[in-house]
């Protein structure tokens, strides 16, 4: 019986157990479940997704991209240089009324006599330009009526040009089309560049509002903590104040640590708020949406950036090179453009083809003449009082900064560079510390204001442990904030999308 009785206690015991474990889990689940609720119902911040606004909406990325719309265009219309254009020339109509001077011959004088015409002209041509010697190409078609009002001497005119072929040359001048050859293409990758090195100087941009807003919410959070707590503990210093546990003085360093934490969380909230509002004009987004978690980035990457690899990825990336190279030849054709202003120049042009005379439109296209025109024009430099020779002298001078400022800037990327992957790498190992001095400050707090609680600890070492965990959180975020800085701008400065 005995045994018997021992059994039926021991199990009325474990039911119980069980039935108290089945109330924590329940009241456990219901608490996730709440909790999953707020997640959902607030808006998640992150620097992804603070950067992928920005490079997608912000005002800074639509005038990226209409400068690299202007560049494309630009080199569209080189491309289109080249090939052949086809124009027409029209005058549809003139009409001219006018009393013009003529000779009478009969009475050897001058007299004024009523004059009305009237005309009209039409030229159909395509033009080719050739790149290589900087000459054009044309043929063309050519139609011109005129009617002439003057009683029994109207009369009416065609003129016809049925087919001309023609070719223009400058024999010894600039040849503009030789540098755009070497210039375009250049300008054209400058573009590409310059537009992911746009997108770069963006996400620097976000990144910077993201930890701002960051921080501020982070302190925002802690003064709320801290204002918490020391009116909590001004409270309890108080109650032992009266019962002689505690100091007059201690008690009035709790009351003053309770002010100065409401002014501290007064400050924090309007600067939280300021950082908010700079936050939503940035990404152009609606600032009465005040319910979101901030989520901070804190898995980086473990591996430490080549500085080698770095450097040679900005020599091949970053929009500046190229923008050296279209420096230089631009110096380079104005020395050549000064040169051959300053020399002998010939211009040589010639064209063949048909034309005729008729009063009639179909007589004008009936038996066309052969027309032949031949032209060549000469200049000569004699004397400019050295006006060419003084272009041709800053023109070199010109083209001699330019390199040597190419090859400082040069080396100031590859410094910038080499100093930012090694910051990179440095900041890369100060979040682990920065993590841990965190953790270490969090739990010195609570210690000592549980030793405070129960009066084994004085107000000066809880101060102490407050100023503690402040400084700790600020200096975590701003670990977070120093590394992300770097990592943004190595990939700027380097073109490389993955570090």
């Amino acid at each position: 019986m005995i045994y018997s009785k021992n059994v039926d206690v021991k199990l009325k015991v474990d039911w119980s157990c069980y039935f108290y474990k089945l109330i924590r889990v329940m009241l456990a689940c219901l608490c996730v479940v709440l909790f999953t609720q707020e997640l959902k119902s607030q808006k998640l911040i992150t620097l992804q997704y603070t950067i992928d606004l920005a490079t997608d909406s912000s005002v800074q990325m639509l005038n990226a991209r209409n400068r690299h719309l202007q560049g494309e265009w630009g080199y569209h219309n080189f491309k289109v240089y080249h090939l052949p254009t086809l124009t027409l020339q029209t005058n549809p109509i003139a009409y001219n009324r006018v009393f013009v001077r003529r000779y009478d011959s009969e009475n050897n004088i001058d007299i004024y006599r009523e004059q009305q015409s009237l005309y009209s002209y039409g030229n159909l041509s395509v033009q080719q330009n050739f790149g290589l010697t900087g000459g054009k190409f044309f043929v063309d078609t050519e139609l011109g009526f005129i009617r002439n009002f003057g009683g029994d001497n109207a009369y009416s005119q065609y003129s016809s040009v049925p087919f001309r072929i023609g070719y223009s040359q400058s024999l010894f001048g600039f040849n503009p089309y030789k540098w755009q050859k070497q210039i375009e293409p250049i300008k054209y990758d400058n573009i590409q560049k310059t537009l992911l090195y746009d997108i770069a100087i963006i996400t620097e941009k976000a990144n910077e509002v993201f930890f701002e807003l960051a921080a501020s919410q982070v302190s925002f959070e802690l003064a709320t903590q801290q204002l918490a707590n020391a009116d909590t503990l001004f409270k309890i210093g108080d109650e032992r104040h009266k019962l002689g546990l505690l100091s007059k003085g201690d008690l009035l360093a709790l009351k003053l640590q309770a002010l100065n934490s409401k002014s501290a969380l007064e400050r924090a909230e309007l600067n939280h708020k300021r950082n908010y509002l700079d936050y939503c004009n940035f990404l152009r987004i609606d600032t009465k949406e005040e319910n979101y978690q901030i989520l901070l980035p804190t898995k980086i990457e473990e591996t430490a950036v080549s500085v080698d690899l770095a450097v040679q990825s900005a020599l091949t990336n970053n929009p500046s090179i190229p923008d050296m190279k279209e420096k230089v030849l631009s110096a380079a054709r104005d020395l050549e453009q000064a040169k051959r202003a300053n020399r002998f120049s010939a211009n040589v042009s010639a064209s063949l083809g048909f034309n005729q005379v008729a009063n009639t439109l179909a007589a004008a296209y009936t038996r066309p003449l052969q027309q032949n025109m031949v032209s060549l024009n000469l200049t000569i430099p004699i004397l400019d009082w050295g006006v060419g020779k003084g272009k041709i002298v800053v023109a070199e001078e010109n083209l001699n900064v330019i390199k040597s400022e190419n090859e400082q800037s040069e080396n100031e990327l590859i410094q910038d560079v080499i100093m930012s992957v090694s910051e990179l790498n440095l900041f890369r190992t100060h979040i682990a510390t920065a993590a841990e001095a965190k953790e270490i400050a969090d739990e010195a707090y609570a210690t000592t204001r549980e030793l405070f609680l129960i009066g084994k600890a004085d107000v000066t070492s809880l101060n102490l442990a407050i100023s503690g965990q402040m400084e700790s959180q600020n200096g975590y975020i701003q670990a977070l904030r120093n590394y992300w800085s770097s990592y943004y701008k190595v990939r700027r400065l380097t073109g490389m999308l993955e570090l």
